[in-house]
Parts: C-alpha cells; structure tokens; sequence
C-alpha cells in the first residue's frame, strides 16, 4: 500500500533536528556526550554487526558498488577505529562507511547524535545557507541581523567554509548525485554547525554584504533545542501543505509543495484539489511545479499529483523490490497492528496497492520480491490542468520528489528547470529500518526495499537533471528573486 510504503523520510529527520524535545536521561543509565571517548573494541564490535546487519537488511547493498568495494570499505573503516575516538568521530566513521551505498535512505539517524548534543552544550545558530563556488552565503537569517545574499566568513573564529566541510560528513548522496550532497549538507548546516566551533548564548560572525567587501561582525544568539521550538512556534515562518502563486501578467501559476510527508494525508488531497481548481479558474497556460527543498515522503502523494496534469496513467513507482529481515519485520510490526492486518486482508483483496502491501508484509524472512503497479491515479478530466508544465527541482529535491522528476522525464510530462536531483532516473531505496549500535549508542537506517521507476531496472547512477538548468545565486537572494520563476516568465514573453 504505497500510503504506508512511504519513500525515505529524510524529510522527517530533518524536521525533527527542530522538533525534537530534549529527553532525560534513564537515572541508571550514564549520559552519553560527543565528545565521550570510545575504545577501539567497542567501536569494531558495532561497527562489525552493522556490517553484517546490513548484507542481512538492505534490498541491494551492491545496488551501485560491489561486494569488493563495500568490503575495502569495512575493512578501512574497521582499521582506522584502531584507535580511540571521540562518539562524534566515530559517527563521522560510520557515515563514512554507509555513503559507500550511495543510498541516501541508509544513513545516521540524526536524533541519536543530538541526543548526546543536546546533554551537552546543545546551542543552534538560526542562519540558512547556500554554497556557492566554495563559499556560503546567507539564504535567511532567523535574528535578521545578516542580510540575504551576505558571504558568511567566520563563526566565533572559524572558518565557515571549514564548518561546511565537516558538517558534509553526515551527509548523504544517492547515486552520483553529488549537488544533492551539498544541498543535504546546506539543510543540515544550521544544526550541525556547533560539532564543529563551540556555541555559547552570544556568538560572533562576521560576514561581507553582497557585491561590497566590507568586513561586518555581529553578536548572533544561538538558541538551545527547548528555546528553538519556543521561538518557531511563535515566530516561524508557517508553510501551506500545499499552496499556489497565481500571476495573470505573466500567465503563470507557481505550485509549491514543500513536502509529500508533512501534515494530514486528507488535508493534503482536499488542498491540492483545491489548489488546482484556482489554476484553472485562473486560465493562466503556464504552470510551474516547485519541489525544491521537497526532500520527499509518502509515494501515493506524489503519485496523485501526475494525474492533476496528465490523461496518462502514471505509476510512480512502477515495481517496489522488497526484502525481508528481522528489522523489516519489526518495522512493519510496528506500522500495521494484527487489526489492521485483518482488515487490509478482509477488505483490501481487490486494491492493488493493499494487496501488494500485504505481500511485503508476509514475505518470509530472509526472501526478496518484486511487486508490480499499474493502476496510478485518476482524476476527472475538467480536474486537470492542461496547459504547459514545468517542474522545478534542485540538489535537495530527494526520494519521492526525485521519483516524481525522473517519471516526469520518463513519461515527457513537460520541462524540468533547475539543478540536478538527489537521485537517479531509475529509482530510490525507502522504508527505511531503524538500527542503534549498541556500545556507541549511535542508531542509524537501512533500507529495506527499491522503488523503481521503470520496469528496466535501470542502474545508471546519473542523477536526474534538468533539461533548462538555472542556479540559485548570491545575486538572487540579494534581490529576493527566484531564477527558475524569472527564467520562465522570460521565456513565456518570447512566446
């Protein structure tokens, strides 16, 4: 059932580096800090069983690499754990190690790493950047005291750029998709930033205005967890499940989903139903579909949306390869009770979705299938739109949003403007399994089965790119302009 066969919430993680609560600490159990030093033994214990935990759990470990290279990469990692480390250079380690997947659905769970954070010092900058020709500028800076488009220069001393560097080791790629990487890195810079330079309660950056080199310092707050999710509560910048820019001038309509996981399922269908009612009323011809910063969620969301702009059936995906494991079993355990189990049986037998669903489920241990879709969504013709369309992805467009770019591509929906995806055109991993290492206390996913966009089983790790590339620049955020919508309304003026 693809509602609960969701794509890799990488989406969710990256939330809950803002929303998780700060948890005490079990009085008999002692608190874990990064900067705890590990001992060699420990380290190659579960640095060992993650190795083995993953030749049992993940759908295709050799997917993109080989059996040799994986093992290189195991026994190099497994070397440079001779030694003792800190808990945050062990991480950096195991990242490492998983990235030789290039599977941007089997990484670090996050939450284990700020757990130990956190208990510690657990001080958050509020500044968004990009990375632009090894530098970073400033996207938006949540005490506005550094103007969008500003070059970021140092934190309390250090090198931004250098900070960035080290942040992109918990980073994540899929395939050769190497702008998704730095994009990754780009989102989870504003959290990551105090591994790297100690944070206090007043901070010095200094930074140098768009086009001017003039060196400016400011005092910047970093906010602990708990003072963060008070601050966005109250003063967060609230973004619509779904919303729509309309301009009559231009005669275009912008479609903005910022996520396929966030919010309700039914809240997400009324308001994209909604929202695509007022492009037609509006009879602009021209309609931009943004999934920037879209880092993915539910496939079914993302599949519902092909049929709003095509009178083709579009599956997305079109086969899942599924694998069974102890932590998948356990996974979907958790997922789908013994009641909702009878009733998908009793009452699902003709969906194919459910029906598909339930033969992941029941897979014996240790076995691997392939289920297969052909019966995407449908709306009523006067539903869809049926004018130009265009799709705008970037670095950070990843899982169900790369799905959507590359059956975008595949079935020629319309032009994709922007910058190379994080994913190829032949799929990603998803249901991601949640494993924790039990000496170093670090958790981390596997994935557990491949969505596939094509019945070809494509392999080419190329990421999906653009057909009309356009890049984010300092300028653009100086001017508070968007490149793709700029670009398009020039070429709807040529028209």
């Amino acid at each position: 059932m693809k509602l609960l066969v969701p794509c890799v919430r990488l989406a969710i993680c990256l939330v809950l580096l803002l929303a998780y609560a700060n948890g005490q600490a079990q009085e008999e159990k002692k608190t874990a800090y990064l900067s705890d030093e590990l001992a060699p033994g420990h380290m190659r214990r579960d640095l060992g069983s993650l190795h083995q935990v993953i030749l049992r759990t993940h759908q295709d470990p050799y997917f993109y690499t080989n059996q040799a290279e994986l093992h290189r990469a195991y026994q190099s990692t497994r070397k440079t754990c001779g030694t003792a480390m800190t808990r945050l250079e062990f991480a950096e380690q195991v990242a490492g190690y998983l990235n030789t997947l290039e599977d941007s659905h089997t990484y670090l769970q996050y939450r284990s790493l700020f757990q130990c954070y956190d208990a510690d010092t657990g001080r958050y900058l509020g500044v968004d950047v990009l990375a632009s020709d090894g530098k970073l500028y400033v996207r938006k800076d949540r005490d506005h005291l550094i103007p969008a488009g500003a070059e970021l220069l140092t934190i309390n001393g250090a090198k931004a750029s250098f900070i960035f560097n080290e942040v992109s080791k918990f980073s994540v790629q899929e395939g050769r998709s190497l702008t998704g990487r730095t994009r990754i890195t780009e989102l989870l810079f504003i959290n990551f930033a105090g591994f790297y330079v100690p944070l206090g309660q007043h901070n010095t950056l200094t930074y140098k205005p768009f086009d001017k080199d003039t060196i400016i310092k400011v005092t910047h707050d970093a906010l602990t967890r708990e003072e963060s999710k008070k601050y966005y509560k109250q003063h967060g910048e609230k973004k619509e499940i779904v919303s729509v820019d309309i301009s009559q001038a231009d005669n275009m309509a912008v479609l903005h989903i910022p996520s396929f996981s966030s919010g309700k399922r039914r809240k997400y269908y009324r308001k994209l139903d909604k929202e695509f009612a007022k492009i037609r009323k509006s009879e602009v011809q021209n309609l931009l579909i943004d999934l920037r910063r879209n880092t993915g969620g539910q496939s079914e969301r993302m599949e519902t949306l092909f049929a709003y702009i095509s009178a083709d059936t579009i599956c997305s995906p079109t086969n899942i390869i599924a694998r069974q494991s102890d932590l998948s079993i356990e996974r979907y355990d958790k997922m789908v009770g013994a009641f909702a189990k009878w009733v998908f049986r009793t009452f699902g037998k003709h969906s194919e979705d459910i029906h598909n669903y339930m033969t992941m489920i029941d897979l014996p241990n240790g076995t691997s299938d392939t289920v297969y879709y052909t019966l995407g969504e449908r709306v009523k013709s006067k539903k869809r739109f049926k004018g130009n369309v265009y799709l705008a992805i970037d670095g950070a467009s990843g899982s169900a949003s790369a799905n959507f770019a590359a059956s975008f591509k595949l079935n020629h929906c319309g032009k994709i403007m922007g910058e190379p995806c994080l994913g190829p055109a032949g799929g990603t991993w998803g249901n991601p399994a949640p494993y924790a290492l039990e000496k170093s206390e670090i958790s981390v996913y596997i994935s557990t089965i491949r969505f596939n966009n094509s019945n070809e089983f494509l392999r080419d790790k190329t990421a999906v790119t653009p057909d009309i590339p356009v890049l984010l620049t300092p300028k653009d955020l100086a001017l508070d302009q968007d490149p793709i919508v700029e670009q398009l309304k020039a070429m709807n003026g040529k028209q």
